[in-house]
């Protein structure tokens, strides 16, 4: 049981740092997840399992030792956190479960690199419409991420960057 505890406890205390991490400094270093759909299972994922992660604090903070105001005061303010986080849960889904940078336009690709490209996009809230407009220099980074770097297409070096205007994330008939 002991053991249990333990892995609990870690699991609880890794996921917690790492929500954390996703809606702070992540969100403002130049790397993203390249793929739109994993990017939102990503972000479902830390946001249905916060107040689980929660409430499963309850398993390594009760204690036999702990006086029973305590343990009583402990199960009082974890269910007021589990509520409070699930509101707060409800109003980061908006920001993060279903907005999304979404290509409309591939506009260049480097000439020695065909993967890096230069991409106008627009940020996409589902049923909200549209937040803003960017374009962005995108290189793929260990597969799964890319850099992203934010480009003025007016100063960019034409010798390097062929010019493809190729359709994106958004299909026109």
């Amino acid at each position: 049981m002991q053991i249990f505890i333990k892995i609990v406890k870690w699991i609880t205390l890794l996921f917690l740092i790492l929500v954390i991490l996703s809606f702070t400094i992540f969100q403002n270093t130049p790397i993203e997840i390249a793929n739109m759909h994993w990017q939102q299972y990503y972000y479902r994922f830390l946001l249905e399992g916060l107040p689980i992660m929660v409430i499963l604090t309850l398993i390594w903070t009760l204690k036999k030792s702990n006086s029973r105001k305590q343990n009583l005061l402990i199960v009082i303010l974890t269910i007021a956190m589990t509520i409070a986080i699930s509101f707060y849960s409800l109003f980061l889904t908006f920001r993060f479960g279903f907005g999304t940078w979404i290509d409309y336009n591939i506009a260049y690709e480097n000439k020695s690199n065909p993967t890096q490209t230069i991409n106008e996009q627009i940020y996409d809230v589902g049923a909200f419409g549209y937040g803003g407009k960017r374009t962005v220099k995108l290189t793929p980074f260990l597969k799964y991420w890319n850099k992203v770097k934010h480009v003025d297409t007016l100063s960019i070096d034409h010798k390097k960057w062929k010019r493809v205007d190729k359709e994106g994330d958004i299909k026109f008939p």
